[in-house]
């Protein structure tokens, strides 16, 4: 069973992460004061548009969804606000950074299932069955078509999220660790969706369930390895501003 993560080597990642931890105190001196919901968000804005110019096929498309239909902008909008939101009320750029890498997390997964479909090229009779199974109560065309707009609004709030993550918090968890977690999370999801569609056959259910299990406990220990550092990084920081009167 292909799950499309056969080079993968999660000890690598979590040996930059150990790294990243050790490079703390000079991470720490990048971004000092409380971000505004406001900067968050222009900076969205401005990620979005830059997309809708870039070579990268994936990111003109899924800028362009966004921007070229009002509806589909404004709901986009109303719910990456909320997200930043949660980001911006954290009263501490540490505890900002982990509040943004748990939204990241979240926006990884929203967008998983139609990745899956795509990347994956599942159609026909396996595509229907997937549609049915994570949308038993919608019938299929309502299903993909609600499915389409949740993996273009996660991927555009995803692409801000990494970009804050990286350019405006200088944060290096939100460069290669994270794109690992995602290329994980992707095998992980592959592999349960196979679980799905072999449901009749006991044999290959059975290993199906095997390799989904083994993955989600391998993404488990990277998703502490990240939180780790970034926890880390908050309590540290909160000391060293407490201790020099930054409030």
């Amino acid at each position: 069973m292909h799950t499309g993560i056969d080079s993968f080597d999660i000890s690598s990642t979590v040996t930059r992460l150990k790294r990243l931890s050790l490079a703390l105190p000079e991470r720490a001196q990048h971004q000092r004061h409380q971000i505004t919901f406001t900067r968050l968000m222009d900076l969205s804005m401005q990620r979005i548009e830059v997309m809708s110019r870039s070579d990268v096929q994936d990111e003109l498309l899924v800028a362009s969804r966004i921007l070229e239909n009002a509806q589909a902008y404004c709901r986009w909008e109303s719910e990456h606000a909320l997200v930043m939101k949660r980001v911006a009320e954290q009263r501490r750029v540490p505890l900002q950074t982990r509040e943004l890498l748990s939204a990241t997390f979240e926006l990884i997964h929203r967008r998983s299932l139609f990745a899956h479909l795509r990347e994956q090229h599942v159609v026909g009779a396996r595509r229907e069955m997937l549609i049915n199974h994570f949308f038993a109560h919608h019938g299929y065309s309502r299903g993909v078509i609600a499915e389409h707009g949740v993996f273009l609004r996660s991927s555009a709030s995803l692409a801000c999220s990494s970009y804050l993550g990286t350019d405006l918090l200088h944060d290096a968890v939100f460069q290669q660790p994270l794109q690992d977690y995602e290329h994980m999370y992707a095998a992980y999801f592959n592999a349960y969706c196979e679980q799905v569609l072999v449901a009749r056959d006991e044999e290959w259910s059975r290993v199906a369930r095997s390799v989904a299990y083994s993955l989600k406990c391998d993404l488990a220990m990277l998703r502490r390895s990240i939180i780790g550092v970034a926890n880390r990084l908050s309590v540290e920081d909160a000391s060293r501003l407490d201790a020099n009167g930054w409030r």
